[in-house]
């Protein structure tokens, strides 16, 4: 093969078995010749000499919400680079099931295991599961969650919020709402943390009626929509947690006869594929999704070669995305009531 490609042995070697270390034309190259010859690289073969199974898991929430799927995108694409299969495992945020998938996944002696997400359990019960992972040699990249002695890679979530809320003040609005997912974990008080801050940075306290939890679905988004325009009438504009319980909430203003950005401004976060193509489009922060999978997946990578990175944190930049549902406030709704 290696004369085929015109490569040195140790060059198809490498494009097998590490091929990040290879040239993307000098692997293509290697991997023309391999198909020529219908070459066949056998895992067990490869397990014997490497000692691994070339085989990652990757754990998350659930395949419903775009943003998932957008990450595990992102680690698929650095995994297939590199040679490694993927198995996928969802929890639906049920502590007791993300167990048994980690169960699982040391059984199948993945040599990687990306955890995606956050869920609802206790920091005890992570710990316990972080220390039989590493008792058992397996490696751990956290997505969007954090926890000691892990490598952890997840998006400014805080400073997104900040800028959503900004840019609706800057507009005139001055009672906004927010709508959290699941208020009990990091990823929300993140975004509820910046919501306060730009408040608090233009001399504005929200009430707590203005703050709700939507469970990061459009069917929470719509259910809280219609709750706090019942409650909390005054209202001008809505800060959703994430895209799909703006989805809600834009339901719900429509329903309630309230045109989008005429009479309540609606922002969101995430910005999934289908946020463009709303009507109004939607206005929403930029969250670096299949980015944060590829980079969990380098990290993953450089653990598997023998790196050290349990200390390793890294924070990717959100961006905000102003499209059509926000506009200035509603004349004469422009003071704090």
């Amino acid at each position: 093969m290696a004369r085929a490609a015109a490569v040195a042995p140790s060059t198809v070697s490498l494009a097998f078995n590490e091929p990040e270390r290879v040239q993307p034309a000098t692997r293509e190259r290697v991997l023309a010749a391999a198909r020529h010859l219908r070459y066949q690289p056998s895992a067990i073969a490869r397990r014997l000499v490497t000692g691994r199974a070339d085989v990652l898991a990757v754990i998350l929430p659930n395949t419903r919400n775009p943003f998932f799927g957008n990450v595990v995108q992102g680690i698929e694409s650095v995994a297939a680079q590199a040679g490694l299969d993927v198995m996928l495992f969802t929890t639906e945020n049920d502590p007791g099931l993300e167990r048994q998938r980690l169960e699982s996944a040391v059984r199948n002696r993945a040599d990687g295991v990306v955890l995606v997400g956050e869920h609802r359990a206790g920091p005890d019960l992570a710990a316990r599961l972080l220390t039989e992972l590493a008792s058992a040699g397996t490696r751990l990249v956290l997505v969007e969650r954090q926890a000691q002695g892990s490598p952890a890679i997840w998006a400014d979530k805080r400073e997104g919020a900040r800028q959503a809320v900004q840019h609706l003040i800057e507009l005139g609005h001055r009672r906004i709402a927010f709508v959290g997912g699941l208020l009990q974990q990091g990823g929300s008080h993140q975004r509820l943390a910046g919501y306060r801050e730009a408040m608090a940075g233009y001399g504005l306290e929200p009430r707590p009626a203005w703050i709700v939890d939507g469970g990061f679905t459009p069917e929470g988004g719509y259910r809280a929509g219609s709750e706090l325009m019942g409650r909390c009438p005054e209202l001008t504009a809505f800060f959703a947690a994430n895209d799909l319980m703006a989805l809600g909430l834009l339901r719900a203003l429509h329903e309630a006869g309230r045109r989008v950005p005429d009479d309540a401004s609606v922002v969101g976060f995430d910005d999934i594929p289908e946020a463009a193509f709303l009507t109004p489009a939607l206005t929403t922060v930029d969250m670096p999704m299949e980015r944060l999978g590829r980079r969990a997946m380098e990290i993953m990578l450089r653990m598997l070669r023998g790196e050290t990175l349990a200390e390793f944190e890294e924070a990717l930049p959100t961006e905000l995305r102003v499209r059509e549902s926000t506009g200035p406030a509603p004349v004469g709704r422009r003071t704090q009531g």
